[in-house]
């Protein structure tokens, strides 16, 4: 494993010592190779994390022997031809290293340009793209269906979204390319050189030639991986198919082809051949496939173009917007709103905004962001453009923005200057900081507010968290979709309140309802943990209990959870899981000890005791 390639590292830095290690070549060797290997690998990592979708089946072998042909060698993707080098592994790393560091920046250009162009985009993180994108790719290419995690994420924009509008949308959607007056790729010389494409081409014509069925050479082609004409005639003589498996194959022979002409386009050999710098062969390589990923689909991945026609699409068909009123007189239109209060205030006053009418709905995930230190600047340069571009009469909000890191409040001073084209946005920041960087940036735009009273924030809660019509076999859990039982001191029978519940409404609707527990036992709140036990539940179309119990040890993170799950509808995470917890199917029942202040809001709306 890595780490125990670092803790050989150091013992033999630590035995050899530094005189020592300059005499020997071996061991020199041995540490420069796995200090750039180290370094390629963050760079490889930093490129998939960024959502480039050219590096999702992107493969490097470094051998640090004199017996193999190359010493670098990089494949990206199993059917376009390798890059290889017989250089030193130490001069070639390094510009490789570079290489891909360069990749990286060009990526992530194209991406906040398109971002910047279509702002529904901006309702997904990097990660959820990708997914996306993939998916989609498959549904275009008539390869697959909608998946449940797409389906999940896609509803952000249309509520009753289904696996059926999403095929009917993409497939109707013209993929043609956009800018179709550049230079095609296409007209650049291929090499004479065979490759799978021309191989599988050859092959094909071959066997029609001797006069077999064009349905039956596909088919052998794609069962004897395109080997040669013996093999494919052997195979069909000895192998006894069904007609289904048959026409199966020949799909995916035909698919397999329109994979193999994308990626032709931008894999000019002749081209990469002719430079005689490996780094630069291979930053060619990513710079064709990268202009012709922009102007059109390539293989199995819809690009943002398109995807952006397709969101669109979804968008407009939503029949429940959110129609929000923002009080002017307590936020700037068009520009930041600064609000300075006490920690415990923020999320009371945060709640407050969003009640300014009682007839407006609570604030939703996408709304509300929630800075900390470990919040990335993807994470906030995303929610920032999702805000600053907004014409859709959201109101969105930044709480505990002095917990923000030195990097990303830089990152927010530069959107907040550089994003001047919308002027009807509405943007509250809460801070605790007067002396925070983020907060002497928008000094001047600072606002005083005071919030309603507990009893009118709690009664605009309990008339937001009773359940919807149209649930499962029209139960409705009893008015409410939220319950809260505490009290002053464990094992004072609230596990047990929450058992009557669950056979309570198993009376209820006259069959059975699920039960999923989530327990908490650390201090902190670890979210990813968290989202992956929501995640796992797959009972959304079934009356589902989520009881979710905090033990005595808890102490950060509580307010957050219970904020994000029974009032924002939803969490998400950079890995692009995403779990929804306003299904009218979902009744959520808390167990907790008596809680802070900053609690007692949400406890109000239906307190049980034991």
């Amino acid at each position: 494993s890595l780490n125990e390639l670092k803790d050989l590292l150091s013992r033999l830095m630590l035995i050899a010592g530094r005189e020592k290690i300059d005499q020997d070549d071996t061991v020199e060797r041995f540490i420069a190779t796995f200090q750039q290997i180290e370094r390629l690998a963050n760079a490889y990592v930093r490129l998939y994390n960024s959502g480039c979708l050219f590096f999702h089946d992107w493969t490097s072998r470094v051998a640090n022997s004199e017996d193999e042909s190359f010493t670098i060698k990089i494949q990206a993707g199993p059917t376009m031809p390798p890059l290889s080098t017989r250089a030193s592994i130490k001069s070639e790393l390094s510009s490789l290293c570079v290489a891909l560091e360069s990749i990286q920046q060009s990526w992530e250009e194209y991406v906040y340009r398109a971002r910047n162009e279509c702002n529904l985009l901006n309702f997904f993180n990097t990660q959820q793209v990708s997914i996306i994108c993939a998916n989609l790719g498959e549904i275009k290419s008539e390869s697959g269906t909608a998946s449940q995690e797409v389906l999940r994420l896609l509803r952000i924009l249309k509520h009753d979204l289904t696996t059926d509008e999403i095929s009917e949308i993409t497939k109707s959607t013209d993929f043609t390319e956009v800018n179709s007056q550049k230079p095609s790729i296409e007209e650049v010389t291929e090499n004479s050189c065979e490759n799978e494409l021309s191989r599988r081409k050859e092959l094909l014509r071959q066997l029609l030639t001797d006069g077999n069925e064009e349905d039956i050479s596909k088919a052998a082609i794609q069962a004897t991986g395109a080997v040669g004409k013996d093999e494919a005639t052997n195979w069909f003589y000895e192998e006894e198919l069904s007609d289904e498996e048959k026409e199966q194959l020949v799909a995916d022979f035909e698919r397999t082809m329109r994979e193999l002409a994308d990626e032709e386009k931008f894999m000019t050999t002749e081209e990469v051949q002719s430079s005689s710098d490996f780094a630069e062969k291979f930053e060619f390589v990513f710079a064709k496939y990268l202009e012709e990923f922009k102007d059109s689909s390539l293989g199995r991945f819809v690009n943002l173009s398109h995807l952006s026609k397709i969101l669109d699409r979804i968008n407009a068909m939503e029949t429940k917007k959110r129609h929000r009123t923002a009080p002017e007189n307590i936020l700037n239109t068009g520009k930041p709103t600064l609000i300075i209060c006490e920690p415990e205030e923020v999320i009371m006053n945060l709640l407050t905004l969003y009640m300014y009418t009682e007839d407006q709905p609570l604030p939703h995930f996408t709304e509300v962001l929630f800075c900390s230190d470990e919040t990335s600047t993807d994470e906030l340069q995303i929610f920032l453009l999702r805000a600053l571009l907004d014409t859709s009469c959201n109101l969105y909000s930044i709480a505990f923005v002095d917990r923000l890191s030195h990097t990303c409040s830089d990152l927010f001073e530069a959107l907040i200057d550089q994003i001047k084209s919308v002027k009807s946005y509405h943007l509250a920041v809460f801070s605790s900081s007067s002396s925070h960087q983020v907060s002497i940036c928008l000094e001047k735009l600072r606002r005083p507010f005071a919030s309603e009273s507990k009893q009118k924030l709690s009664t605009y809660m309990s008339k937001q968290l009773r359940s919807q019509p149209g649930c499962i076999n029209n139960f409705n859990f009893s008015t409410f979709r939220l319950r809260i039982v505490q009290s002053s001191q464990p094992s004072s029978g609230k596990s047990l309140y929450v058992d009557r519940l669950h056979t309570q409404l198993e009376q209820d609707v006259k069959g059975e309802v699920c039960r999923e527990t989530i327990r908490f036992f650390d201090k902190r709140i670890d979210f990813s943990k968290a989202l992956d036990r929501l995640t796992d539940i797959k009972a959304e179309s079934k009356p589902t209990i989520i009881h979710i119990d905090f033990s005595p040890n808890v102490r950060e993170g509580t307010d957050e959870f219970l904020l994000k799950v029974c009032v924002l509808g939803g969490m998400c995470d950079e890995r692009g899981k995403l779990f929804v917890s306003s299904s009218p199917n979902f009744v959520i029942a808390i167990e907790i000890l008596t809680p802070s202040v900053s609690k007692k809001v949400l406890l109000n709306t239906r307190r049980f005791r034991a």
